[in-house]
């Protein structure tokens, strides 16, 4: 494996000291790990617990091809999380790459695989609400096998795309210091693979993307005028898993614009601010955090597994002395209610009394 080379893709040069390019303000470093690290923790912990919950209690109510692509989906972002985001801490921690060739490598170019599974998952997503709302009928006879053989494909191809980046187009890994972390030469200026690094981009960022905004917008017209009644009481629409299906999308295509606006304008050689670099993909961390928030805001069945497994984990006294004291605020709520409700005709009566002696 070669040496690691270290780049100023703001450039396109060889550092020769990348002291200089981590050399920032000692306020940057605190800000960057006091948001990347909580972050970083609800992304591992988060979709550890989503993967838990779904393969043995089955968390989330949803059907079972939603559920298999949702449960595929935790497992990118966990492996995205423990690749990208563990490594950045340490460099923000360290102030300098310290992993070796090898993690570069990993990270650089291996790291492409899940991430470009999780985007391929969230167009399977969008795509199969949509074919749910126009199809429910013929959608109740897919099941979770037909969701394993096309997540099969979508790895093999994932595979062999960084398969031919390494082995046929001759690609390497190099330390970026603008994003703390490493990169692939595909993402380039070099005028001799710049049209297949456009191609790239498109195929596996613009397209992908463009591809959920479409799919994320026909549900919300579909939803709109679609109702229970004009369904059917089999195929009433699952209100739930759509607003769980485009919060998820929607989350996702606002982090990832900026990391594939930065692609396109890198390999078309337009410059950009430094601070921009870092800022794409700290938002990117955002959307692999956010889903098991998602989940447990829009889903019941999920929202009470986490209060079970806080239950266990706190202990038995210290969880119901927080119910107590949560049920004797609602009973009060209740007893204030049922009072009030009591009085009002006792109140209404007195004050006609009150008129008619007036009167």
């Amino acid at each position: 494996m070669p040496d690691l080379i270290f780049v100023d893709t703001a450039n396109q040069t060889k550092i020769t000291d990348i002291n200089d390019y981590l050399n920032f303000h000692e306020w940057a470093y605190v800000v960057l790990i006091v948001y990347h690290l909580p972050v970083l923790l609800l992304a591992l912990f988060g979709n550890a617990i989503v993967l838990y919950g779904t393969l043995k209690f089955n968390a989330i109510s949803m059907d079972s091809v939603s559920l298999f692509f949702l449960e595929h989906l935790a497992f990118t972002d966990f492996i995205i999380a423990f690749l990208s985001g563990t490594t950045i801490l340490i460099t923000l921690i360290t102030r300098k790459w310290v992993l070796g060739t090898a993690m570069c490598f990993i990270q650089g170019m291996v790291g492409y695989i899940p991430t470009f599974c999780e985007l391929i998952t969230l167009v399977l997503i969008s795509s199969y609400r949509v074919f749910v709302l126009l199809k429910p009928f013929t959608a109740q006879n897919l099941g979770k096998s037909h969701g394993k053989k096309i997540m099969a494909g979508v790895w093999g191809l994932s595979i062999l795309f960084v398969v031919n980046a390494v082995f046929i187009m001759g690609q390497y890994t190099f330390f970026d210091p603008y994003i703390l972390a490493c990169n692939t030469s595909g993402l380039s200026a070099d005028r001799s693979q710049l049209a297949y690094t456009i191609t790239c981009v498109t195929l596996f960022g613009g397209l992908p993307v463009l591809l959920i905004i479409v799919s994320n917008l026909t549900i919300l017209y579909i939803a709109s005028k679609y109702t229970a009644k004009k369904a059917g009481k089999k195929a009433a629409i699952s209100r739930n898993a759509v607003i769980t299906v485009s919060a998820v999308s929607w989350v996702f295509v606002i982090s990832v614009t900026p990391l594939c606006l930065r692609a396109m304008l890198q390999v078309l050689t337009v410059p950009m601010p430094s601070w921009f670099y870092i800022l794409q993909v700290e938002l990117y961390y955002v959307n692999v955090a956010c889903n098991p928030i998602i989940y447990t805001l829009t889903n019941g069945r999920f929202k009470r597994f986490i209060w079970n497994t806080v239950y266990k984990w706190m202990g038995k006294t210290q969880v119901e002395d927080l119910m107590s004291t949560v049920q004797t605020v609602r009973r009060m709520n209740y007893s204030m209610k049922a009072m009030s409700r009591k009085v009002e005709p006792i109140q209404r009566v007195m004050s006609e009394t009150v008129i008619v002696e007036a009167d």
